[in-house]
């Protein structure tokens, strides 16, 4: 399982680079004041919310229920129901689509209110030929939760890949033939082809389609109970984002910007670290639940903690210790200035203590989806949601825009100790799993040195060479000095990587 989850991660922050130089290539080829631009950006709006709220709901409800339908009845069984789950999924997106497509104009028009003439045309048209794509795009929400299930994780990474190859090749084509329309099909055919990779694993999988269409079954009205909180909380997390949006304006013009600057990194380690491990390991906490195997339910939790960790800490502190080069590197050209920098950089400072709040809520949640408990996480977020609105209020008056990204981080850590007293309430205590809690501390002091030696370096080095230069030999040693700590306090979590780098020296 390890393994795997470092193959994940590599394949996503390879995706995440494509997906940088998609939007690199819209930049290039289309000004951020033309048409094509705007109207790409505002026609996802809709199909990207509907498909990541189903997305949310599907899986997370799907993949408890079918284990437990294959492991009271059988594969084939598995089979029939998976079958059913994509067949009401798709009529119901059919339906949605239809009415979408007869009133794309007057949701053109929510979303975009400022557009007009050719552009809104242009925005309109985009958003149409988009909305197809929620089809294949719902198909895939299913088969994921299926693929996954059945221990399969690595399709799901691929599908960032065809989309931003797809779109690249799209903007050339549409520049060189001076068609715009060319830029909304690709977007079409970028997101239909998403679903491709599922087929040929699904094959693999022993998968076999059944023309079944029972919206009766219960498994089906299970799933709807489900998804219903999981919705709810998902919606309450795009409420706090609106409120921190909001907010942010009332210190800056640029307050929107540099606060989504400063988040978009700490997304970046959540997307590859603990993003891919939840995902790993929540089909096995499933299985786990169903078996009735609390033990083994604990150690994995405290193992996808010590995964998380090793990674987690580091970047935490990492990011904390070296916010202001970091932001300088990245964003310090045209018009984002010195004192843009200063601002984010404290934001990304603040942001950084939540982190590992976001990792712990993410996998004690998975543990209570795979109990069929959907409404404690969902609660949860809205205790969180209140707490940051409070904290935006209190510390963003008194601290501006990092004041924000604090209440941000303390109502991620305040979610994260709430979700494991409710774990410990229901399922008991952590007695059998003390060597990785004392991992999880070493790892932790390896990270506090590791920040230490990155800081320092970087403020003497940063006195005599280039401060990207400097920055860049202050991430590789300090990088260095954490393994180091890890093998000096016998982690076990370093015999891994160590293990993978032998096997390739083996192989050459």
């Amino acid at each position: 399982m390890k393994r795997t989850a470092i193959i994940l991660m590599i394949i996503t922050i390879i995706s995440k680079v494509v997906g940088f130089l998609r939007e690199s290539a819209m930049a290039y080829y289309f000004p951020t004041t033309s048409a094509v631009s705007n109207a790409f950006v505002q026609a996802q709006k809709l199909p990207v919310v509907l498909i990541s709220l189903l997305a949310a709901s599907i899986t997370t409800s799907f993949i408890p229920i079918y284990n437990r339908v294959v492991e009271k009845d059988g594969k084939v069984k598995g089979d029939v129901f998976t079958s059913n789950a994509n067949n009401i999924s798709v009529a119901l997106t059919i339906i949605l689509l239809v009415i979408l497509e007869i009133f794309a104009p007057f949701v053109v028009k929510l979303f975009a209110p400022g557009f007009t003439g050719y552009t809104r045309e242009l925005t309109i048209s985009f958003m149409r030929l988009s909305m197809i794509a929620m089809i294949p795009s719902i198909m895939a929400c299913v088969y994921r939760g299926y693929l996954n299930a059945n221990d399969h994780f690595l399709v799901q990474n691929l599908q960032g890949f065809i989309l931003s190859l797809v779109l690249i090749i799209s903007m050339v084509i549409s520049t060189k033939y001076n068609n715009d329309m060319i830029v909304g099909i690709g977007l079409l055919v970028a997101s239909s082809l998403q679903y491709l990779p599922f087929i040929p694993a699904l094959k693999a999988k022993g998968y076999k389609y059944y023309p079944v269409f029972d919206i009766k079954d219960e498994n089906i009205k299970m799933i709807i109970i489900l998804s219903i909180p999981v919705l709810l909380g998902v919606a309450v997390n795009q409420i706090n984002a609106v409120v921190d949006q909001s907010l942010v304006t009332l210190f800056s013009d640029k307050g929107a910007t540099i606060l989504n600057y400063s988040f978009k990194l700490v997304e970046f380690v959540s997307g590859v670290v603990i993003t891919n491990i939840s995902i790993l390991v929540y089909p096995q906490f499933s299985k786990f639940v169903i078996g009735n195997k609390i033990d083994n339910l604990k150690e994995a939790v405290m193992g996808s903690f010590s995964m998380i960790s090793v990674l987690v800490f580091p970047c935490t502190v990492g990011l904390m210790a070296l916010s202001h080069p970091i932001i300088q590197l990245l964003y310090y050209r045209g018009e984002f200035t010195v004192h843009d920098v200063d601002i984010a950089a404290a934001a990304l400072f603040f942001y950084a203590i939540g982190i590992m709040g976001i990792a712990v809520k993410e996998i004690i949640s998975k543990v209570f989806y795979s109990m069929n408990d959907t409404k404690t996480p969902t609660i949860n977020s809205v205790w969180m949601v209140l707490v940051n609105i409070l904290g935006d209020i209190l510390l963003g008056k008194m601290y501006g825009i990092a004041g924000l990204a604090m209440a941000t981080s303390i109502s991620s850590l305040f979610g994260s100790i709430t979700m494991i007293m409710r774990f410990r309430k229901k399922l008991g205590s952590f007695k059998s799993v003390e060597s990785y809690i004392k991992d999880i501390i070493k790892m932790f002091i390896a990270s506090i040195v590791m920040g230490l030696v990155a800081y320092f370096l970087y403020t003497f080095m940063a006195s005599s060479l280039n401060s990207n230069l400097a920055l860049m030999v202050s991430i590789a040693v300090s990088g260095l000095s954490y393994l180091g700590l890890l093998a000096v306090l016998k982690v076990n979590e370093l015999n891994l990587f160590l293990d993978l780098f032998k096997k390739k020296i083996r192989k050459k």
